[in-house]
């Protein structure tokens, strides 16, 4: 199922409490991650964002920026799509992955997921993208599917996920397989289904990057 464990990436080194910032910031280079995981033997102690290691003294140790750790993390038997919704939520390109103890197993990069993705049924076939709102109340994926088929159309993928702010409300994605989806809109909004954005195959680019900042986008979660 594609699971937290299966994106662990071993090249993601932990720090420890007594390193260096200088290490840290090494690290960082050499890889051009922004978040590193400290840990004390198997405990996740959190994350370290490059910001704070890069304003501080090289021979400082790891341990003067406890209150800068995140607490960012997934259980290892998570969908990957938890590590997309936490870096989302709290800002970061690094997850730590735990155990069913809670205990530290390694690290998810997003940029492999991203990788991933890019591959993926839902990212490199051909069609288009539209984000519908709705009240959770409105919706109904039978509804939506005939909605969408009506126009001689398919729906390739579904991500559905709530509105933070507005419990009642959702957000509904939909991958569909055609280019222009036009008539598909003018039919929710006839409706009265909010499209929030639409994504045609003109709008999705090749480079990994680009196309990560998109499936945040989308999956807006």
């Amino acid at each position: 199922m594609f699971a937290a464990r299966d994106f662990i990436n071993n090249s993601i080194p932990e720090l420890r409490l007594t390193d260096a910032v200088k290490t840290a910031q090494e690290i960082v280079d050499a890889l051009n991650i922004s978040f590193l995981p400290v840990t004390n033997g198997d405990k996740f102690l959190g994350l370290l964002p490059e910001t704070a290691i890069f304003e501080a003294k090289p021979k400082a140790q790891i341990s003067h920026f406890q209150n800068d750790f995140l607490q960012v993390s997934v259980s290892e038997s998570d969908h990957y799509f938890e590590i997309l919704k936490k870096c989302a939520v709290n800002k970061t390109t690094v997850v730590a992955v735990l155990d069913e103890n809670g205990l530290y197993v390694g690290s998810s990069w997003i940029i492999d997921i991203g990788q991933h993705m890019g591959q993926s049924y839902f990212v490199e076939f051909g069609g288009a993208v539209m984000v519908l709102s709705m009240f959770e109340k409105q919706y109904s994926l039978a509804e939506i599917a005939r909605l969408v088929e009506g126009n001689d159309a398919k729906i390739l993928a579904v991500l559905a996920d709530t509105v933070p702010e507005e419990p009642n409300r959702m957000l509904v994605t939909l991958k569909i397989n055609q280019t222009d989806l036009s008539r598909i809109v003018a039919t929710f909004e006839r409706f009265s289904y909010e499209v929030v954005q639409v994504f045609h195959q003109t709008n999705f680019i090749n480079s990994d990057v680009d196309r990560l900042n998109l499936l945040l986008k989308i999956i807006n979660m």
